[in-house]
């Protein structure tokens, strides 16, 4: 855990000393900002590509189907939310 507590994940191919760590909370903010572009960025690391796993892969989805469901109805990403996961 950092400073604040939370917790710091590894679940994609990125491998070094600090490659590949982040906050959940990190990564959702990443995803939120590019909801509107592309949904992969909840679905894979933007640096080594590979799907997130584990942990990590879980709580993004859930994070992912919330954000959905705050979008207007219809939203293709809505739709996104239940083929994906």
């Amino acid at each position: 855990p950092d400073g604040g507590g939370e917790p710091l994940l590894r679940d994609c191919a990125c491998r070094g000393e600090s490659a590949g760590y982040a906050h959940i909370s990190c990564i959702v903010k990443y995803a939120q900002s590019r909801l509107d572009v592309c949904v992969m960025a909840w679905k894979e690391c933007p640096h080594c590509a590979q799907k997130y796993q584990g942990r990590m892969a879980l709580k993004l989805s859930i994070n992912f189907v919330a954000n959905s469901l705050r979008l207007p109805e219809n939203h293709p990403f809505q739709l996104d939310a239940i083929e994906y996961w």
